[in-house]
């Protein structure tokens, strides 16, 4: 399980300094860690500089124990400045998280230099990418490329945002991966608000072997009950 996180200092912010922040995570069983690094081509996203700050509590994050990946929200505008900040991640974190959405509809050749050069640059690193679970219906997403470059895919299973169930939410997402030929190991992540407690408990039934979290930011009871009752039986 790894657990995505948006605003880090934000979060911090919210447990009063990054001591508390990391208890908290430890009392919900969390080693695992995906922070937001860079907006496309910026390290700044919404007046919020996140390179800085995940710069900034890495070395803590590492030292207490914690595998800490990166991800980025992409939009292949400015190849060589995005595909060195990806670079940058992935020589500061364990790994790095591609998020493509509607920003890369249609961007096939960007998509393709962006994980080229990252390639080129880490060639042993473990790199995934997030996005729509539904690939038969966003196929402007270039989702082959990914599959190429990257060693995991972890679709957005928002079932709840949706409106869809959980079943038909992973089945669909498993069959169009299958059919599409995307053979890359399936991660999904799912929404961590508003999500029933037994939604959660059926999830487990698909037994995927790793699943991310979205996100700390969201993150409500039901959901840290359902973690820390999970934690408690194993």
């Amino acid at each position: 399980m790894f657990l995505w996180i948006w605003q880090l200092q934000h979060q911090i912010d919210k447990c009063g300094d990054v001591d508390n922040l990391i208890a908290k995570l430890k009392a919900l069983g969390v080693n695992d860690v995906c922070i937001k690094y860079h907006e496309g081509s910026s390290p700044i996203g919404e007046g919020i500089n996140l390179k800085v700050d995940f710069l900034t509590y890495v070395s803590k994050l590492k030292k207490s124990g914690f595998k800490v990946g990166t991800w980025g929200y992409n939009y292949f505008d400015h190849i060589k400045e995005e595909a060195n900040l990806i670079i940058e991640a992935l020589n500061n974190s364990d790994y790095y998280v591609f998020n493509p959405e509607v920003d890369a509809f249609g961007k096939k050749v960007q998509a393709q230099k962006v994980c080229e050069i990252v390639r080129s640059a880490h060639p042993k690193a473990v790199i995934g990418y997030s996005t729509f679970p539904t690939v038969s219906i966003h196929k402007d997403i270039p989702y082959h490329i990914f599959n190429q470059y990257c060693d995991f895919a972890s679709p957005k299973c928002y079932w709840g945002e949706l409106q869809w169930s959980l079943n038909r939410c992973i089945d669909k997402m498993v069959l169009d991966h299958r059919i599409h030929g995307l053979d890359k190991p399936i991660y999904p992540s799912i929404q961590t608000y508003t999500i029933k407690y037994n939604d959660f408990v059926s999830y487990l039934t698909y037994k995927f072997k790793k699943t991310g979290l979205w996100s700390l930011d969201q993150m409500d009871n039901i959901c840290q009950d359902f973690i820390n009752n999970r934690r408690r039986t194993r």
